[in-house]
């Protein structure tokens, strides 16, 4: 039987920016303050940027390919699908946990939970169903639907334990297009407005895992894994090539949690992005040491317009403490200044409360932010995140009482040389 079935996304009311799509999923909030400068920032990032979590577009995807009907909404609504999926978050938990409680209210079909806060939080989600029929999975849910396109029925779900456990990691070139026609279908809000004011903005990946040392409190490598799943460049550009032609995309934001970890794989990529004269506006999150001259000029020859990376912290020892290795701060210096001047804008993203911070060093990254001069500069604060060693160090110390709370802007523990006034 051919289904309808609506997948929610569900974002809870602020004033700032709220992403399902960072974090490997667990999401950030970024609420820049208060005052009048910070009150600007938040409207005009939350007016800037926005995209839907990565996998519901391949799960909506999924399910397109076997003949199911189906419904993107950030609001709650009850539409006698036949089933529902809810993305989640941790930056946006405790909303979608009432939304399960209220949709429940109107319907007895099946829910299903994705993504990585999910599967943390899978006791609160089942628990809060009286009447048992929802599930969480716990894994990588998009390879979940795959394997079991063929079988997924209304029914389908109710003979396995509430929470479903998938380990396997799939190669993202197995799965079909992401289903970025019916977001666009449905909302409107798909934007990155830095990369181009006119032009629809989507978001793509080249790859998924990270084996660099700071997975001490970065969940990429913790969600996706420590093993780099490299797409075929081919594949990269078709997919770029397909969705430019078919709904006039030219704006691709990168996904990968470091975009240029493999040379090989990049320039590959990069060199055959150029060779299709296409006119793209591209950016990437990647690290400064991983960077050269050669992959500089290929990258503004292709198109990418806007480059993030980590500095986190100017002090050895701040970094030390979080299991970061960074190049020193003279080639951070010289690596930023040479990229701009090729043209690239970066974003140099910076963390305040990393365990061996005090005033005096966090005062000292800022002065160094200062001294690098990005064109855009953004400074979060250390959270320790679930799935990750720093959670397991501090959740004792976890002074927060919701999960929406753990936005990386708002101080969550007990800092043993920061307080929350310090950090504000």
């Amino acid at each position: 039987k051919k289904m309808k079935v609506t997948l929610l996304d569900i974002y809870r009311k602020s004033n700032y920016k709220i992403s399902k799509n960072t974090n490997s999923g667990m999401g950030t909030g970024n609420n820049y303050g208060n005052n009048i400068v910070g009150k600007i920032q938040n409207l005009l990032i939350k007016k800037s940027i926005h995209y839907p979590p990565q996998n519901c577009l391949y799960i909506m995807s999924i399910l397109c390919n076997e003949g199911h009907e189906v419904i993107y909404s950030e609001t709650l609504t009850e539409n006698q699908s036949d089933l529902y999926i809810f993305t989640s978050s941790l930056v946006n938990f405790e909303t979608e946990l009432n939304s399960l409680i209220k949709l429940r209210e109107l319907t007895n079909k099946p829910f299903i939970f994705i993504g990585s806060a999910a599967e943390f939080n899978y006791k609160k989600i089942i628990s809060s169903d009286k009447k048992n029929k929802t599930f969480v999975i716990a894994g990588e849910a998009e390879g979940f639907f795959f394997e079991n396109r063929k079988l997924i029925n209304e029914n389908f779900f109710l003979k396995f334990e509430n929470k479903i456990t998938y380990k396997k990691l799939y190669n993202l070139d197995e799965f079909p297009l992401p289903a970025w026609e019916i977001i666009f279908k449905y909302s409107s809000k798909s934007k990155m407005i830095f990369l181009g004011l006119n032009n629809k903005s989507i978001t793509i990946e080249g790859s998924r895992g990270c084996p660099y040392s700071c997975s001490f409190y970065c969940c990429y490598p913790n969600i996706q894994g420590n093993k780099l799943r490299l797409r075929k460049p081919q594949k990269i550009l078709d997919e770029m090539l397909y969705f430019n032609e078919k709904l006039n995309v030219k704006n691709f934001t990168f996904r990968d949690p470091v975009f240029s970890i493999s040379k090989r794989h990049v320039v590959e990529l990069l060199n055959k992005i150029i060779l299709t004269n296409k006119k793209f506006n591209i950016c990437v999150e990647t690290q400064l040491k991983d960077m050269d001259q050669e992959m500089v000029q290929l990258m503004k020859k292709a198109g990418v317009k806007l480059i993030y990376v980590g500095v986190e912290s100017s002090e050895l020892e701040v970094l030390e403490s979080a299991k970061r290795k960074n190049p020193t701060n003279e080639n951070i210096l010289e690596k930023v200044n040479y990229i701009e001047k090729s043209g690239i804008m970066i974003k140099c993203n910076y963390i305040l409360g990393l365990p061996a911070d005090d005033f005096n060093s966090s005062l000292k990254t800022i002065k160094f932010a200062e001294k690098i001069n990005s064109v855009f500069a953004q400074f979060t604060i250390f959270t320790p995140m679930p799935n990750t060693p720093a959670w397991k160090l501090y959740e004792d110390k976890i002074t927060s009482k919701k999960y929406e709370e753990f936005t990386m802007w708002d101080l969550i523990f007990d800092h043993k040389n920061l307080t929350e006034k310090d950090i504000n």
